[in-house]
Parts: structure tokens; sequence; C-alpha cells
């Protein structure tokens, strides 16, 4: 099969298993096409004698080859709503996100907003993510069918909301249902793709459908499940009205079965003690969304307690909320909020535990640690190459003076300048290539 072996030469940069930063300077990462898999990793000068009929292909020296980056939770409908204004949470909603939403209820503009939400992630180097999907099944089959084209992995399901939303969002209860058990027959576990049971947060959600999705999860227990937990304290407020069944926001989506190792809750501002003890018992996940969180000003981030309580974190841009598709942005973001704490309350944030955010947390969030989010045998061929143009300032940066591996990392996610990504690929196929043709030489033309 050695016909179908590819490869890249250059830096090779990842989070190794013991969530330390790993550098491979002069190496060649090797993946059969066949499969989507790397086979090997092994320094450059031994490719071409170990894979002789491969095709390599060698980056410059200031290039960097990165696992590919996941994202924890994203909203394909919002993808033209980034940047429109609101004072709060429930006034976004109402005046932006939901009209927007309603609008793919019309196939062909549906479409359309899928080829555009995944062409904005490929251009930022984002090649897995937790996606709440639109409330309407075609809507959502255009951007599975995508991923799956593609081979990405994508956890997607409708968006539910049956209280306090606009009558467009609004389904029949038997469609609603049924529209849900097709989905997951034809999508769950397709290839890379996973069906995730989206109800948008308490305040939207009856208790009657959060009742449906905790059965249908004790029926298929192997689905995924995501929401928005304690975002504002407006959010914490409505969705406690009237609750006599649960202690706090977290311990609701425990009464209904909702909370297991294959949950994903987004914000999480303002969990307490008793709530982050009860995420980590069931082994739930939370989305760290830090450009919407201060976007909608609902408060910074405790990322300090939620990892001292076990609490696994990914993170997440949050489109619409969040202000770009960029992760790099995102981690930017992440450590400039963290800043706003007092010493004793922030969690310091370096290039290392930012690129460990953006490759193997996502993965353990996704369940797929042992398959994405790092460089090596057996995993995914979805690979990012970080190689800013050299008339900008990183790239004047990158073609000077070296700065130290985890500076050069820091940097690029704060500063986070366009069009950073050169390449991005997927199960070892070129999704998206920044200049039009390939400006890095065959390894035969060395």
């Amino acid at each position: 099969m050695t016909e179908q072996m590819r490869g890249l030469c250059g830096h090779l940069v990842d989070i190794d298993d013991k969530g330390r930063l790993r550098s491979r300077t002069e190496s060649a990462v090797v993946w059969d096409e066949s499969t989507g898999r790397i086979v090997d990793v092994l320094p450059q000068e031994q490719a071409t004698q170990h894979y002789p009929q491969a095709i390599f292909q060698r980056l410059p020296h200031s290039a960097m080859i990165l696992p590919g980056l996941v994202d924890t939770h994203i909203h394909y409908p919002q993808t033209r709503m980034v940047g429109t204004s609101a004072v709060e949470l429930f006034a976004w909603l109402s005046g932006h996100i939901w009209p927007e939403e309603a609008l793919l209820r019309e196939p062909v503009f549906a479409e359309e907003v899928a080829r555009v939400f995944v062409r904005q992630m490929l251009r930022q180097g984002t090649t897995s993510a937790v996606v709440f999907g639109s409330q309407f099944a075609y809507a959502n089959a255009h951007l599975f069918d995508l991923a799956l084209q593609l081979g990405m992995a994508l956890c997607l399901g409708e968006t539910l909301q049956d209280t306090d939303s606009p009558s467009g969002l609004l389904q029949e209860d038997a469609v609603l249902w049924k529209s849900v058990e097709q989905q997951i027959a034809l999508w769950h576990n397709r290839d890379r793709l996973r069906y995730t049971l989206s109800p948008r947060f308490v305040p939207s959600c009856s208790r009657q459908m959060l009742d449906r999705c905790g059965a249908i999860l004790r029926e298929q227990p192997d689905l995924f499940v995501q929401s928005h937990v304690n975002e504002t304290r407006m959010e914490v407020e409505r969705t406690m009205q009237g609750v006599t069944d649960a202690p706090h926001p977290i311990g609701i989506f425990a009464r209904y079965g909702l909370l297991t190792p294959r949950t994903v809750l987004a914000h999480s501002v303002y969990s307490n003690d008793d709530e982050l003890r009860c995420l980590a018992d069931h082994g739930a996940h939370v989305a760290h969304c830090p450009s919407s969180n201060a976007f909608l000003g609902s408060g910074v981030f405790p990322y300090r307690r939620h990892q001292q309580a076990g609490v696994h974190v990914g993170l997440a841009t949050d489109v619409a909320a969040g202000v770009s598709f960029s992760m790099w942005r995102e981690a930017g973001h992440a450590f400039l909020t963290q800043m706003r704490l007092a010493e004793t309350e922030r969690l310091p944030l370096d290039g290392e535990a930012l690129l460990r955010a953006m490759t193997r947390d996502g993965a353990r969030v996704m369940g797929m640690q042992d398959e994405m989010g790092w460089i090596g045998s057996g995993a995914w061929a979805d690979l990012v190459v970080l190689h800013p143009r050299p008339h900008t300032y990183l790239g004047s940066l990158e073609h000077s003076a070296q700065a130290p591996l985890d500076q050069r990392l820091f940097r690029a996610m704060t500063v986070a300048e366009d069009e950073m990504i050169a390449a991005t690929y997927i199960a070892g196929s070129l999704a998206f290539q920044r200049d039009p043709m390939p400006r890095w030489p065959w390894m035969d033309e060395i």
C-alpha cells in the first residue's frame, strides 16, 4: 500500500500523552491515504528510505505542523450573526439570533450556510467540532453530509426548544421526535459523526422535553448531549424559577439523566462548588467560551476552580456570540479574560496550556482522545500548517530571530492575524489551502 502513502516534512508540534508540549524538528508525519490515519512519525532523513514510493512535501523551517483544532461549542445556524450587537443574552437571542435561525427552514439557504460554516472553520484550522445544529433536520442533513464527505469528526443534533420561543422555530411534538429518531438512525456513529441531543437551555425547554431527551438517552446511552448552563446571572435566575426538583441548574440536567461522560455544557460561569462536584462525579464536560462571555457581559469563567474540581474543560468559539471562527483568537481571549481575575483565582495560561485546550482537551470532550488531538501512529491525519505570511507582523518575526516555541505559539494566539493557516488536512486529505498553488517543494525536487 506504499503507493497510497503521503507525508509532510518539517517541524511537528503537539501535546504528548503526558500533557506536555512536544517539538520534533526535521521530522516527517506519514499517513495512509486509504485510511486517513497516520502510520509513522520519524526523522525526515529516514522518511524517503522507509517509504520510497510515498509522496512527501517539505515545509519551510518557519512553519509548524500541528494537530487539527477542536471547537467544543459552536452554532451552525448563527454563521452570519457574528458581531451583531446586544445588551444581554435574551435580548440578543430574540432580536438577532432566533429570527436568523428561523430562516434555515429554507433548504437552499440552509445549504449555503452549511458551506460557509465549514469553510470558515477550515480556514482557521478547525477540523472537529461539537455543533448546535438547526431546529430543522433537513438543514442539519446538509452539514452532516458535508462533514461526511470531508471525513470530519462532528457531534451535531437539532436544537431542541419548545417554550418561550418564537413560533417559527417550533414544531409539533410528533414531527420533532420522529425527526430526531430518523437523524439518529441515519447519522449517529457513521464514520466520525455523532448525534447529539441538544436541548438549548432550561429556560426554553419544558420538563416534558427534558424527560423525553432522558428517555432517548436511556435507550441509546452512547448518544452525546449538549446544552448551555450558568451563562449569565439572568439566565441562572430564569432557569431556577419555580424549580423544586433540583438544587441548582446543573442538578436539573442530572435530575433528567442528562449528565454523562458524553455531555458537553457550555459556559458554566456561575457554577458553585456543588455543581462542579456534580459535573465531575458524572464525568461531564464544560465548553469554555471566553470571547462570547465577554461579548454578552456574562462574566469571567472560573477556569482554576473547574480544574481543581476535576471537571474536564474544552475551548470553544461559540459563534455567533463568540467574535470569530478562530480558535487561535479564542485562545488569546482565554488568556486575557483570566487576567481579569484576582491572582489567586486566575489560571495562568501559556502557549502549552492553550494548545492543549485547543487539541487534546477538545478531543477528550468529544470522546476521541485516543484518535485525534495529537500527531502519532494510529491517530487521524488531521493536520494544520501554521505559517504566517512573510509580510505580516507574525511572519516577519518568524523569519527573523527565533523565540522559544512556547512563546511562538502564545504570540500566534494573542496576536492571531488573519491567514496564519496555510493548509488544513482532514483524515489525510487537503481540505483547505490558503494559496492557489502549493509553495512547498516536493521531496524529489530537493
